[in-house]
C-alpha cells in the first residue's frame, strides 16, 4: 500500500511549489546580475 504514495503523479504541496518558485526566482537573479556585471565590465 505505500508504493502508490511514491509514484510521481502526486500533485505538488503548497510548500514544493514555493520552494521551486524561489528557486528559479533566485537562479534568475543570479543570472541576471552576473550577466548585467559582465555587461558593464566589458563596456
Amino acid at each position: 500500500m505505500e508504493k502508490a504514495r511514491h509514484n510521481h503523479h502526486v500533485h505538488l504541496s503548497a510548500e514544493q511549489i514555493r520552494n521551486g518558485i524561489i528557486v528559479i526566482v533566485v537562479a534568475v537573479t543570479v543570472i541576471l546580475i552576473s550577466y548585467f556585471e559582465l555587461k558593464g565590465r566589458l563596456g
